[in-house]
């Protein structure tokens, strides 16, 4: 087997429609879900901070790099900021564009807990083509999380890379905090050195 042909393989392993085959999103997997799994930090995470100072609810895309990261405040209404903890929200944005993670588990925080009530809808934009899946967080929620302004994620598993956009609907006055927690990543650089460019965390 030729070395190309390895790195395709174990980017397939990882990362759907690498070779250009049907993407699969794995955003809704309730038969796999543990209703008392409870997710916690860790350093193969990053945390994602929106604020909505406005008065009223607004739309708002996370990530979407390709069609967001040149836009003025990145596409989102002035009254509504978006963070990354880690790294420049920028960096994170041009980093996942050229070098894809896949997220596998994410915590949902807020400071209003009608927010969860929300849909999350994932999106995946190429040439020609498009798809989306929606997420109930409310449909995650286990009885051993007492706090109803947090709800735990850890079924959800999917690709992130520059063609993903994620929206929901924030509400006014309200804060939101997502942590995704990352399962694998990709380093395109070590290829050139001959190394695995796919990396599990």
């Amino acid at each position: 087997m030729n070395y190309l042909k390895k790195l395709e393989q174990e980017a397939e392993k990882y990362f759907s429609n690498y070779s250009g085959d049907p993407y699969e999103y794995e955003f809704e997997q309730y038969n796999n879900y543990e209703g008392n799994k409870k997710l916690t930090f860790a350093e193969t995470s990053f945390v994602i901070n929106v604020n909505n100072t406005g008065t009223t609810d607004e739309d708002v895309s996370i990530f979407g790099a390709y069609k967001n990261l040149f836009k003025p405040n990145f596409g989102l209404p002035a009254n509504v900021t978006v963070g990354c903890e880690e790294v420049e929200y920028t960096q994170l944005l041009q980093q996942v564009s050229t070098n894809p993670l896949l997220v596998k588990g994410i915590k949902f925080l807020t400071d209003n807990p009608n927010q969860v009530r929300n849909t999350l809808i994932f999106e995946r934009e190429d040439i020609g083509s498009s798809e989306k899946s929606t997420l109930q967080p409310l449909r995650f929620r286990s009885v051993n999380q007492q706090r109803d302004n947090e709800i735990d994620l850890p079924g959800i598993k999917f690709p992130l890379d520059g063609k993903v956009t994620l929206r929901t609907k924030v509400l006014s006055n309200t804060s939101l905090t997502l942590i995704f927690f990352v399962a694998a990543k990709a380093d395109l650089s070590l290829a050139v050195i001959g190394q695995n460019p796919i990396k599990s965390v």
